[in-house]
């Protein structure tokens, strides 16, 4: 009986190590996981603030021709 105890204790030190290993990967994981869902949010609100700006130039020029070729008229 106190035989097994080496092995048993043994086990259990192997059996721990392995799951320490585990959580570093579980949080390697759960970083990677935050990141790409950080990643997805930065483009899913700079995309329409992008074309906004875009739209907001688009429109600016428009005024200014607009204007120009309302004071050629005059």
């Amino acid at each position: 009986m106190f035989n097994r105890y080496p092995i048993y204790l043994l086990a259990l030190i192997l059996l721990s190590a392995c799951s320490s290993d585990t959580d570093k990967n579980t949080e390697s994981t759960t970083e990677k996981i935050t990141q790409e869902i950080a990643d997805k949010a930065v483009t899913a609100i700079q995309d329409p603030l992008e074309k906004a700006r875009k739209a907001a130039e688009i429109v600016e020029q428009h005024n200014q021709q607009t204007e120009k070729d309302t004071q050629n008229m005059k």
